[in-house]
């Protein structure tokens, strides 16, 4: 059909094992809510490495001395594609997607546990590199 590729569902990726690990570990206790914790970790993820990827080209540009993006433009840049990724995982991670991946979970090869703490580890120190490249400037 011609709208086949509005169906097509990539691998799973580090992502969506967050995803579903974060989900499990929240299911039994918050049941409702687990869904919308992972989708926000997720997002707060792609967020973070999206600031990082900024800081590190802001910096080298600034050595380069090549600025041509006044501070205000890439704050504005940076809300929107902020903007945007939260949307993208919203509807990526919600649906029939959601249902694929986590039939994808359950096949015998698919490695997708990844340790709760080792998660809140990865995001706590992709912004603490940020803040300390922003301290840096």
């Amino acid at each position: 059909m011609w709208f086949s590729f509005l169906t097509y569902i990539q691998p799973m990726d580090f992502f969506d094992q967050a995803y579903i690990s974060i989900q499990k570990h929240y299911k039994p206790k918050l049941k409702q809510r687990a869904n919308t914790i992972a989708l926000w970790y997720v997002s707060l993820l792609h967020i973070g490495i999206l600031l990082l990827c900024g800081i590190f080209l802001f910096l080298f540009l600034n050595e380069m001395r090549t600025i041509s993006l006044s501070s205000e433009r890439a704050r504005l840049f940076f809300t929107l594609l902020s903007i945007f990724l939260i949307v993208r995982n919203w509807l990526r991670y919600n649906g029939r997607q959601l249902k694929i991946r986590k039939a994808k979970t359950k096949t015998p090869t698919s490695k997708t546990e990844v340790k709760f703490w080792q998660l809140i580890v990865i995001l706590i120190s992709i912004y603490s590199v940020c803040f300390m490249m922003l301290s840096a400037v």
